[in-house]
Formats: C-alpha cells, structure tokens, sequence
C-alpha cells in the first residue's frame, strides 16, 4: 500500500519513473518514519460452526421463501469471504507496544 501511494505521489509531482519503490525503499522508509509491524491479539481464529449450521438452515428458509432456483443463487465457491476477519498485523509507530 505504501509502495503504490509512493507510485500515486510521484505521478501527481509529474515525476513517475524517478523512483522504483522497491522492498528496499519501502524497508528504508519504514526505518525513517518509524513504522514497524504490530502483531494484533483478539478474537479466536477457529470458524464459528454453530452460526454456519444456523446460517445454512436460514439460507435454505430464504431460498424456500422467494422460491429461489439455482440460476437465481451465485455461486461464491471460488470467492473468498472475510466476514469479521480482522488482519493480524498493523503498522504502528516505534513507541507504540502492543494493541
């Protein structure tokens, strides 16, 4: 993300090209600024099983209700689906310890 505003920046200044933003540039920069990875602690990670049974009954109720058929439901077997999944790290400045 940084590396890309960095790209986004240098386009805006009309000066697209004069920096590669390299893992180097971007390792520099976190050193200068003072930015480091954070490991977050919160919420287990295990799945949720009884609110998947509970949502596949609701599911089934919904497909019934609205006389659904197949062609009408997508298919998000290929897609991944991050509800409530909260990214493990953060960056955050030297001074800061923990979340």
């Amino acid at each position: 993300m940084l590396q890309e505003k960095g790209r986004d920046l240098a386009k805006n200044m009309g000066e697209e090209g004069a920096c590669q933003f390299s893992d180097g540039w971007l390792h520099r920069f976190k050193v200068r600024h003072g930015i480091r990875k954070l490991d977050i602690s919160g919420e287990s990670k295990s799945a949720n099983l009884p609110s998947a049974e509970e949502f596949v009954d609701r599911f089934a109720k919904i497909v019934e209700e609205h006389n659904l058929t197949s062609e009408q439901i997508y298919n998000a077997d290929e897609t991944g689906l991050f509800y409530r999944c909260l990214p493990r790290t953060t960056l955050a400045s030297e001074s800061e310890q923990t979340c």
